[in-house]
């Protein structure tokens, strides 16, 4: 473990400000934009119950949130707010993906001063984290508390704390309550500690037989799924989360691949994925930490790879987990004689790599463009480019090694891959939440909206206005389930009904009809205007270019159904 022993950051200063600009940095990723895409399927339809909740108006009998702890958060924000938006029903998550960027801090002694910094970079740029906690979803709630609960128990088994114990038994509480991904990742954990170290649950007997675990997790379950009893009902729902979990596993298998999770891990998250198993290379049988991260990450990768739903949003589990793992590698890559020319040589190394990186990607946006000629035509062109750019990388890496030494040739090869990694990932974060927020046609949006949804809503309000003279007061009829996105659009208009079938006699100034509905039996004296509504992306392409433009770009087909807006012509031409 001499390797281990480096030079820590002699400055605290330094290493604090080196975290207070990556709290900045996820604080920026994670809040800014915050409410630019609409919300869509449950997250909608559970954000609009909390919304009526926090009104005071009756929720149904039959409403079971997917996350009791989210619907809590979300209601109490939108009382204190005064008003439901789509910024308020994404906050929780967002703050605890936040705080979820400093959890390394809790593993100093483990990870070491740098080791640490390492693992909250990466888990601040991760796109696929910055995405969850975007997300109105419970899975933003439920990985950093199942992290927490996983942290709390390591250090008191380590030390026998009681704090420890307090906070994992607080982080569990409140993680029932946040749904069933919760429950996923303690059931991973305690495979883990089966198959890496059974005897470490040989003190668990005599904590579960105390008083205060149980009190301290009773209580932070009752208050999460309860909005601190405010929502009696909400304890039903937390319970539903076993329930939920169970009835993942019966479904009928989803139509994407058994490989969609690993597939979005590597093609949002190489920073993470690359550190994580150089890490876990360097470490795992040295250091009983990274051993054990190494059995979590292995038992995930297994569970997800069976799970019949297959979500693509199921890979934020591993990536916390594995990028703990890559703080090893930043370790490794400090742990060494870094005296004379060495920090240049490196330096110059990895600026090496990135170019012939950098040249590959406008080569392969080139074959995607289609302007590449036959090179881009068919597979063997694509791997004839592939393997001339790793003979280059190679070759360079080999000229390092040769001319100067190995040591630092390899240390060039990791940091010039950190660099295209990052570059990779602040692109792609970037784009999947802010220039492409809400697009179908990425892995990690699930449920998409168009953005015509507010659209509607705007041309409601116009014809509110001159219906009745107010925005939010003409009667709109709607054909369709009193629930989902329309719902949620439309929850500040005050008279709103719902209903299973139009009547020839309806006289409402604004009617909404599905798309579909070819004559909605209202009459000539109705206008209609069509707005996209749910978006759904389509097949991947078969062809070469056409895949890369995927990749590349997230260029791919996407469909829509549609919502006709019907108003009363009367209300059309009235000033």
């Amino acid at each position: 473990m001499g390797w281990l022993r480096i030079p820590q950051l002699a400055d605290w200063t330094m290493e604090a400000w080196a975290y207070v600009l990556l709290g900045c940095y996820a604080t920026a990723t994670r809040l800014f934009e915050l409410g630019a895409a609409p919300l869509a399927g449950s997250a909608a339809r559970d954000a609009m119950w909390a919304w009526e909740q926090a009104r005071g108006l009756p929720v149904p009998a039959t409403a079971v949130p997917n996350s009791a702890l989210l619907f809590s958060l979300q209601m109490l924000l939108f009382w204190v707010g005064g008003h439901a938006t789509e910024m308020l029903a994404r906050l929780a998550p967002a703050l605890a993906g936040i705080a979820l960027v400093f959890l390394p801090l809790l593993l100093r002694k483990e990870l070491g001063n740098i080791g640490a910094l390492a693992a909250s970079a990466v888990l601040a740029l991760s796109p696929s984290l910055t995405a969850i906690a975007r997300s109105s979803a419970g899975v933003g709630l439920a990985l950093p508390l199942a992290a927490l609960t996983a942290v709390g128990v390591w250090r008191w088994q380590r030390n026998q704390s009681a704090p420890s114990l307090l906070a994992a038994a607080l982080a569990a509480g409140a993680g029932l309550a946040s749904g069933p991904e919760y429950i996923a990742a303690i059931v991973a954990l305690v495979i883990a500690a089966l198959v890496a170290s059974p005897r470490s649950l040989q003190p668990w007997g005599a904590v579960l037989r105390t008083g205060n675990w149980w009190l301290a997790l009773g209580l932070a379950l009752a208050a999460g799924s309860t909005a601190f009893l405010q929502y009696p009902a909400g304890l039903a729902a937390a319970g539903d989360g076993w329930g939920a979990w169970l009835a993942g596993w019966t479904a009928t298998p989803g139509p994407t691949s058994f490989w969609t999770p690993l597939v979005t891990a590597v093609l949002y998250d190489p920073l993470a994925i690359g550190l994580g198993i150089i890490g876990a290379a360097i470490a795992a049988r040295q250091i009983p930490a990274a051993r054990y991260l190494s059995v979590v990450s292995l038992v995930v990768v297994a569970i997800t790879l069976v799970d019949p739903q297959r979500a693509a949003i199921d890979v934020g589990g591993l990536l916390i987990v594995i990028s703990l793992h890559g703080a090893f590698a930043i370790t490794w890559f400090f742990a060494c004689d870094w005296g004379g020319q060495r920090r240049q040589i490196c330096a110059l190394h990895a600026g090496g790599l990135f170019a012939v990186c950098c040249i590959l990607y406008l080569v392969l946006g080139a074959i995607a463009a289609g302007s590449a000629g036959s090179i881009g035509q068919t597979g063997w062109g694509l791997l004839s480019v592939l393997g001339v750019t790793l003979a280059i990388l190679w070759l360079i890496t080999a000229l390092v090694g040769t001319w100067w030494d190995w040591e630092i040739a390899r240390r060039g090869a990791l940091a010039g891959f950190v660099l295209v990694a990052v570059v990779w990932a602040a692109a792609t974060s970037w784009a999947l939440n802010h220039t492409r927020a809400g697009s179908a046609a990425e892995l990690l949006t699930g449920d998409s909206i168009s953005p015509h949804i507010r659209l509607l809503a705007d041309t409601a309000v116009q014809a509110s206005l001159r219906a009745r003279g107010t925005s939010q007061d003409a009667e709109i009829v709607v054909l369709g389930p009193p629930a989902g996105a329309l719902a949620w659009a439309l929850r500040d208009f005050a008279n709103v009904r719902y209903t299973n079938a139009l009547s020839a006699t309806i006289s409402a100034p604004i009617v909404i009809t599905p798309g579909e509905l070819v004559d909605p039996v209202l009459g000539s004296q109705y206008l209609g205007q069509r707005f996209n509504f749910e978006l759904a992306r389509g097949r991947l392409p078969a062809d070469l270019p056409g895949r890369l433009n995927y990749v590349l770009f997230r260029k791919i087909p996407v469909s829509a159904t549609q919502l006709v807006l019907w108003v009363r012509e009367d209300a059309q031409l009235q000033h």
